[in-house]
């Protein structure tokens, strides 16, 4: 066996190894920013799920702030997306306000890229579409140098293995995502644009941003503000924590055989929020408050239903129990907060900012616009 025919099994075998492993392993490049991100995943018609995002090369996991038992009182600790699913979801929508300091700054830094690309970005971008653009190309030559080698070693082994030679190639430059080149989208990458997405009954949903990045699957719109309501659970105490926006005081007490729970909630924000009202299943309470930076609002509630009380044990009682965001407590005093909190919704309307992720099959980059600093 000759030195070169040693050598071309080497490489081949290599290749090969190399090129199976890195297509096992890539994850979508659009979505990997997410990944340690809290976010909320919105699906068509089965509303929202919420937690810690996870990316896995087929799929995607939202990890839950707490254990949340379900309907067959099994103890469920995440939410699984397989690639059957994928089409079930209308957007993945990252808010900044709940996000960890450490996130939010990552987040900032993410969007000042997205609005000023330095260098490096701009030719790593040039170097992925000429080997998009080229693929075919370089898929052709690679045969055609195969074939050369093949008539010039005489070797039986690449006389009969000229194809899955060439094949192998192709795997392993497929690494590159070469089927995400858009021209449209490459021209408006880094440029303002309103992203459009019809949700599940039929109404069209605009989101002004930028556009940062875009896959053959995915794209992402960066620096969205949005003015709608918030649905957030107060049964969930470590995300009140975690979304930053409200601080909360909540005290749970049984006084005479009647349940009350006191509630203070303060706006952190530095916009002003409209508390609307608390809910639970066939009840609701009216707020009707608009609150400025840096005010509270107090609530007594003594008639909640007993299916949002059916999670708190009497001998628990009384609860008292502060939840504020992370950097606004000294860390020698935060508060263990894995207790149980009635199964109640605070709805209430406000200005955010967040980043939209949506599946290209999903949300189209409707038009060009003006960015909102200019405007």
């Amino acid at each position: 066996m000759d030195n070169l025919l040693i050598s071309s099994v080497i490489i081949i075998f290599f290749t090969a190894l190399i090129g199976s492993y890195l297509q096992r392993k890539r994850r979508d490049g659009v979505l990997q920013e997410l990944e340690g991100f809290q976010v909320t995943v919105k699906f068509k018609e089965e509303g929202t799920v919420w937690g810690k995002f996870k990316l896995f090369p087929k799929g995607m996991e939202l990890l839950f702030s707490r254990a949340y038992q379900n309907r067959h009182a099994h103890k469920i600790l995440s939410y699984i997306i397989f690639p059957n699913d994928i089409e079930r979801i209308e957007a993945i929508l990252r808010f900044h306000d709940e996000l960890s300091p450490e996130n939010k700054a990552q987040r900032l830094k993410e969007i000042d890229l997205a609005k000023n690309p330095r260098l490096f970005t701009r030719m790593a971008r040039m170097m992925t579409n000429f080997l998009s653009a080229f693929h075919d190309a370089i898929n052709e030559s690679l045969g055609i140098l195969i074939s050369r080698v093949k008539s010039t070693t005489g070797s039986s082994v690449l006389q009969s293995n000229d194809k899955k030679l060439q094949q192998l190639g192709a795997n392993a430059l497929n690494i590159v995502d070469h089927s995400s080149w858009d021209p449209i989208l490459e021209y408006y990458l880094f440029k303002n644009v309103v992203l459009e997405i019809v949700d599940g009954s039929g109404k069209v949903m605009e989101y002004s941003g930028i556009l940062k990045d875009y896959s053959s699957s995915w794209m992402a719109i960066l620096d969205c503000q949005i003015d709608e309501k918030v649905k957030l659970p107060l049964s969930d105490a470590k995300r009140l924590m975690l979304q930053r926006r409200l601080d909360f005081w909540i005290r749970l007490e049984k006084i005479d055989e009647k349940f009350i729970m006191h509630i203070e909630i303060k706006n952190e924000s530095d916009r002003e929020l409209e508390l609307l009202e608390v809910k639970a299943e066939g009840y609701s309470k009216r707020i009707g408050v608009v609150l400025q930076s840096g005010e509270s609002v107090k609530r007594k509630y003594d008639d909640l239903p007993a299916e949002a009380l059916k999670d708190i044990a009497d001998e628990d009682l009384p609860v008292e129990i502060s939840l504020i965001g992370p950097e606004r407590v000294d860390p020698k005093v935060i508060q263990e907060v894995d207790v149980a909190l009635p199964r109640l919704y605070l709805e209430y309307k406000a200005v955010q900012s967040l980043d939209v992720f949506v599946h290209r099959s999903i949300g189209v980059i409707r038009h060009r616009c003006q960015a909102q600093d200019d405007a």
